[in-house]
């Protein structure tokens, strides 16, 4: 797994750093994870979300999850870097 992904998630800690410069190196870390965990979750299609809402979301409708999934992340990306520089 490493010498597949480790490449890529190097490069996106690197943008990502370059993308929030006051950010702590482990805000970026842990968003990173929470990313993946969100990315693991959502396309292992385990269709919890469609059971859960009674059919109102689709484990499989990849284009609602883009729309949804990109601005929840990078939220929560700002935010966690955010409030490490207001310390």
């Amino acid at each position: 797994m490493a010498s597949q992904f480790d490449p890529v998630a190097k490069l996106f800690i690197e943008r990502m750093t370059i993308a929030l410069p006051s950010s702590s190196d482990t805000d970026i870390y842990w968003g990173l994870h929470f990313l993946l965990g969100a990315m693991v979750t959502t396309f292992a299609e385990t269709g919890r979300i469609d059971r859960l809402s009674a059919g109102l979301c689709k484990a499989s409708d990849l284009d609602v999850i883009h729309a949804k999934m990109v601005p929840f992340l990078a939220a929560g990306f700002r935010e966690i870097c955010a409030s490490s520089t207001a310390r």
